[in-house]
């Protein structure tokens, strides 16, 4: 379950630490500041959680962050090499975020890395993405 729905203000303040200007209002097409106090408009929050909050952007996130490539080879947008590929949406618009084994193999190798890591993770392959 995604965060209730916050003000434009708490947005701001709590979510994205970004300093409230004239440039921002701008922006959002906010008018002045009492419309800071209003509530977001629903679909912005929700493209703004599913890229924070899902489980699909968490495995994304943290996947990053463990940095499970090969040493010899720099991480990439591209993803793991030989492995695990990174999405960033899947056309304009989508923002989308997923991480994808490319074969079975991969997803062993990423299983027994997340244990030998002591992450307390377990890969939960599904079948097909539900919109």
């Amino acid at each position: 379950d995604f965060p209730e729905i916050p003000t434009w203000r708490k947005y701001f303040e709590d979510y994205t630490g970004q300093v409230i200007d004239d440039h921002q209002l701008e922006c959002w097409d906010l008018k002045n500041d009492e419309d800071l106090d209003e509530i977001m408009k629903s679909w912005i929050w929700e493209d703004y959680c599913s890229s924070k909050f899902a489980p699909n952007a968490l495995a994304y996130h943290k996947l990053l962050e463990l940095r499970l490539g090969d040493s010899a080879q720099p991480d990439s947008k591209s993803g793991w090499p030989k492995g695990i590929d990174f999405f960033e949406g899947f056309n304009p618009g989508n923002s989308s975020l997923f991480a994808r084994a490319r074969d079975p193999i991969a997803i062993s190798l990423l299983q027994a890395r997340l244990t030998e890591l002591d992450t307390g993770l377990e890969i939960v392959p599904i079948k097909e993405y539900e919109w």
